[in-house]
């Protein structure tokens, strides 16, 4: 209440400086300078053709991401079928040489009889091709150039076979050489 009471007053003091007659001579000459709003409505036309001009660029440039962002997907898409073709068909190689392996290697301990030797070269050199194998396995994990890696795969495989082959074609060779060299003893 009290600085009502101190506007009264100043208002009381000064009462004389509050009409029509009292302005201030410069205040109508700054208030005429004053510019006037562009246009009857005000409408600033930079205004919103800069707006418009923005919002164009922003369109676009979406409309291209999208755009790249959708053919980059189906490539990843495509290349994603590729491996799982590529993949399916290392499964049933796998399947494949492993069974010829398996067979030719039972085959070559059947022919060898009761040779130790012969079975503990041939774990050993089957086990080195193994872990060249299973290093092969880990590269086509890290994706390193599919093709040369399922290639090198398939590699791997035919000299394990390539191996056995020639053991057992050695082994016949033999056994046959024992059967000729035993029928020409006992004549």
């Amino acid at each position: 209440m009290e600085s009502r009471d101190k506007f009264e007053q100043f208002v009381e003091q000064h009462k004389e400086g509050f009409g029509p007659d009292h302005t201030v001579p410069d205040v109508w000459d700054k208030i005429q300078k004053i510019p006037e709003p562009t246009g009857s409505t005000g409408f600033n036309w930079n205004l919103w053709l800069s707006r418009a001009a923005a919002f164009l660029v922003i369109f676009t440039l979406s409309y291209f991401f999208h755009d790249y962002m959708s053919s980059r997907q189906q490539a990843g898409t495509d290349v994603s079928m590729a491996n799982s073709e590529a993949l399916q068909e290392l499964y049933e190689a796998d399947k494949y040489y492993s069974a010829q392996v398996s067979q030719r290697k039972e085959e070559l301990f059947q022919l060898a009889g009761a040779s130790s030797a012969l079975r503990n070269d041939v774990n050993n050199e089957l086990a080195d091709l193994d872990k060249v194998l299973a290093e092969l396995k880990n590269d086509l994990k890290d994706n390193a150039d599919n093709a040369e890696v399922i290639e090198a795969m398939m590699q791997n495989y035919r000299l394990k076979l390539e191996i056995l082959e020639d053991l057992l074609t050695q082994v016949k060779n033999t056994n046959n050489q024992k059967k000729q060299h035993e029928k020409g003893i006992s004549i």
